[in-house]
């Protein structure tokens, strides 16, 4: 591609670009016109004089003053005159090539930085002053999001400022009725925002909670039993109209390089700005949000303050104290360049290490590819689901030595301390990062979807999942170069000292770097040790016996360079015995759509649900992330994150085709493989925050969507305030429990129960008889570390004829420890509509469901 180099800032700029990206000065025409109305010559730009008559280039217009220039006069006197140049000294264009007055008059536009108010141009994303990014703190007036790149620009622009794409209009997306047309028709259509919220089909009937029977829409009285009519009557899902998106908002996934590519570019034209403003000032960046002193090492900094140094890269000294060094951030990385510091984050310098097998993921999160005299860098992470931008300075904490104090890289290279930094930034300090899990790592250095496996039943340590399995999933993952970690743990009576002297590390993360089906049938894994030392000393270890029985050709293979840089080979069964779990990273080629919501602080919402348009078979990864911890000084608790994707079949039912665990951890996901065309939903949920803040907070709490898919989808938001999503909820968790939980009949097959443990219990009592109510009583009161959403381990309920209900949603109250759950039930089939062979012939439900929980414990309709 042609490029044109700015005058200005001297950065190269794509031929087809007007002006320039850093610094919006015109890149073309670079010619001025001599004011002079004997002269009207064209003169470079670089010229301050006039060529031919040797006058100053603003000489006949004021400081500070623009004339009227001779176009705009000769247009008001309607003769042709000579074009004359304008106030900047460029010739003004035709009035059909002109863009919009809103695009010439950005440079007006002013936004405040957040952090030192200072005011800057709209074009400027970094402010002048502190050079702190443009974030949406910054006050930048009304902004639009692209529908392409999700960037966000000013009102007054039509194309978007990342990716150049056109404005859309406010549309409302047509639901696709027919998937065989060969694609989704998209119908803008003007709407305002008191259209969001739909309005409730009209109907001419309503169902009656106790009898099921059909009553007039005016009638305040069941027309059979007698019974009130219901606060919110019940919408039957075959009858549900097509639904109205949220927020009007319906995409197409983007392939996930694409994205990348958009937002590198815009990332490298702010910190071309920040090297310009250095240059200019004659200095050195210096991040001003992460200085080089205690707070960017410690949480609390020692009182008196500590010995630490910070320097920058220029008097820093090699490993073994020589210096100057040649520094380059990379040149060919490798995991063997990788040396840990004193910060014990193994679980973060494991993953690195198998980052670094894959040259192309270092590129993508260290953006800045060269060394910066100036010392500004910048580095890209997931967190929390979303990919944020890190402005870094090149001081670095050192030793006495004046050497890297925490993790660095052989050969002079910088992406390893760089990276590390900008975790540590990211996380508040560089203490922050000690301890924690490789999947958390996996997921922050590349934002591709996780697994965590584990090698043992968790509820039941004796109890092991089938190995052939296990090994299969390994073999898939190897076949897929997915990225491995696993971790060394103390189990089955193994201490810490039997682990050490096999030459293990208890607590200690590894790499997992190959899997390999020998023909005598043993199965063996290589494993790395990010310290590249202390490595396996039994079967299959370096000096084993085994390998004399190897056969050349094999040997060389698996042993090509003696296994050194703590690599190792180990057997599948000592793996088993010393191993705990295992956590993969799928990196492919995806598409990819990121949606923030919010976990309502009630039962009655809003929840959030997407709906998934699949035209060509795919698969699919769900990734729920919320907030994590890492050094929060919040004693915010995490809640009990759960994923489920149904599919519409017909569009009447609901199908379960996966869902995640149910886990009160920062990431849970799920994997659908094979999904056909068709359309979906997936409903993101949660419920330990809900116990009217007996155990929980009562509050609502923030998560990011992922979805990650093969082939291009399409995504709509919706919520439970959506027409036809009034009681998804309940429907979701009723069809979860039918179609994957424990089914037991009862009362002559009439009626059936269906529980389901997920971190807790789901249960579901289901009334099949088309005549009789069924009154049932559940006492749960004996279990231990569970809490219900209706408040109570012990209820009673009458079920209509032909109904579902959910009874009870019990959550895990402290995940540190397991639960149990006890129950006992009694039953009775009869014409009662009311509690009445409990004692009550007033009450069809004890303890009575609020307006707030009608959302998830009504009775539905089968």
């Amino acid at each position: 591609m042609s490029t044109v180099v700015c005058p200005e800032c001297t950065l190269e700029n794509p031929s087809y670009k007007q002006r320039c990206e850093v610094c919006y000065k015109h890149l073309h025409n670079q010619e001025w016109r001599c004011q002079s109305n004997d002269c009207q010559y064209l003169n470079p730009v670089s010229e301050s004089k006039c060529s031919r008559c040797k006058k100053s280039r603003n000489e006949s217009v004021g400081k500070g003053k623009r004339s009227q220039s001779a176009d705009r006069l000769a247009r008001d006197k309607g003769k042709k005159e000579p074009v004359k140049n304008n106030f900047l000294g460029v010739t003004p264009v035709a009035d059909k090539h002109r863009r919009p007055r809103s695009a010439d008059n950005r440079l007006a536009l002013r936004w405040k930085c957040c952090q030192c108010n200072h005011s800057n141009g709209v074009d400027e994303c970094v402010c002048g002053k502190c050079h702190h990014m443009k974030a949406p703190c910054c006050n930048a007036g009304k902004q639009w999001k692209c529908h392409a790149c999700d960037n966000l620009t000013s009102e007054h622009l039509t194309t978007c400022s990342t990716c150049s794409k056109k404005r859309k209009e406010r549309h409302l997306a047509k639901p696709a009725k027919d998937l065989d047309k060969g694609k989704i028709e998209l119908v803008d259509k003007h709407s305002n925002d008191h259209e969001r919220k739909s309005p409730s089909p009209v109907r001419d009937r309503w169902t009656c909670e106790k009898c099921s029977s059909q009553s007039n829409s005016s009638s305040k009285l069941c027309e059979k039993c007698g019974a009130g009519k219901p606060r919110v009557t019940g919408i039957n899902f075959v009858d549900r109209p097509q639904s109205k998106p949220l927020r009007h908002d319906r995409r197409q996934s983007v392939r996930a390089k694409n994205l990348r590519t958009i937002k590198t570019r815009l990332v490298e034209a702010e910190w071309a700005k920040i090297v310009l403003n250095c240059k200019q000032d004659k200095i050195n960046f210096t991040d001003k949000e992460f200085p080089p002193t205690d707070y960017s090492l410690f949480k609390n900094p020692p009182p008196g303050g500590s010995n630490i140094k910070w320097l920058r890269l220029k008097d820093v000294k090699d490993v073994e104290g020589k210096g100057p060094i040649d520094w380059k951030v990379y040149d060919k990385p490798t995991a063997n360049d990788i040396m840990q510091g004193e910060i014990g984050n193994c679980w973060f310098i494991c993953a690195l290490a198998v980052v670094a097998e894959r040259q192309k993921l270092v590129e993508r999160i260290v953006v800045t590819k060269d060394y910066c005299p100036e010392g500004a860098y910048v580095v890209r992470l997931c967190k929390d689901g979303i990919w944020k931008t890190v402005v870094l300075d090149d001081h670095f904490p050192v030793d006495q030595h004046k050497r890297l104090k925490y993790s660095k890289a052989r050969r002079g290279q910088l992406w390893v301390p760089l990276i590390e930094k900008a975790a540590a930034k990211m996380h508040g300090c560089y203490q922050a990062l000690g301890s924690g899990r490789t999947v958390e790592s996996l997921s922050l250095l590349t934002g591709e979807p996780c697994e965590h496996l584990s090698l043992n039943d968790k509820i039941d340590f004796s109890k092991t999942i089938d190995n052939m399995l296990i090994w299969s999933r390994l073999t898939h993952a190897r076949d897929c170069r997915y990225l491995m970690c696993t971790s060394c743990e103390t189990k089955d009576g193994f201490t810490h000292d039997y682990c050490k002297s096999l030459g293990l590390i208890t607590g200690h993360a590894y790499s997992l770097l190959d899997v390999y089906d020998m023909d005598t049938g043993e199965k063996l894994l290589k494993i790395r040790n990010p310290w590249g030392s202390e490595s396996w000393k039994g079967d299959w270890s370096d000096s084993s016996p085994k390998w004399q029985k190897v056969k050349p050709e094999v040997k060389q293979r698996l042993k090509p360079d003696g296994n050194k840089h703590g690599i190792f080979w180990i057997e599948f069964k000592d793996f088993r015995k010393h191993f705990g779990d295992v956590d993969i990273c799928k990196t492919r080629d995806w598409f990819e759509t990121r949606i923030k919501g919010f976990f309502p602080s009630s039962a009655d919402g809003p929840w959030k649900f997407v709906k998934v348009y699949v035209q060509n078979k795919t698969d699919l990864c769900l990734g729920l992330h919320q907030k994590n911890k890492r050094g929060s000084s919040s004693n915010e608790d995490f809640v009990d994150m759960l994923i489920v994707a149904m599919e519409i079949v017909d569009g009447k039912k609901l199908r379960t085709v996966g869902h995640s665990k149910r886990d009160i951890k920062s990431y849970v996901g799920c994997e659908i493989e094979h999904l056909e065309r068709g359309e979906y939903t997936i409903a993101c949920l949660a419920f330990k925050h809900l116990d009217g803040g007996k155990h929980g907070s009562h509050v609502q709490r923030d998560f990011v969507l992922t979805i990650h898919s093969t082939q291009n989808i399409v995504v709509e938001e919706n919520d439970s305030v959506t027409a036809g999503y009034t009681h998804f909820l309940a429907d979701t968790l009723i069809q979860l429990a039918v179609d994957d939980g424990k089914q037991q009949s009862l009362k002559e097959n009439k009626a059936n129960t269906y529980s389901l443990a997920l971190d807790g219990i789901i249960l579901i009592v289901e009334n099949k008889d088309e005549k009789e109510y069924f009154s049932i009583q559940e006492d749960c009161r004996n279990s231990r570390n569970l809490m219900s959403t209706r408040g109570s381990m012990f209820t009673q309920d009458v079920i209509p004829p032909g109904h579902r209900q959910l009874i009870f949603l019990l959550t895990r109250i402290d995940n540190r420890t397991g639960y149990s759950y006890q129950s006992s039930s009694s039953y009775i089939s009869s014409n009662a509509v009311t509690l009445k062979h409990y004692g009550d012939n007033t009450k069809n439900h004890k303890p009575e469901i609020s307006r707030e929980l009608e959302c998830l414990h009504i009775p539905r309709p089968i």
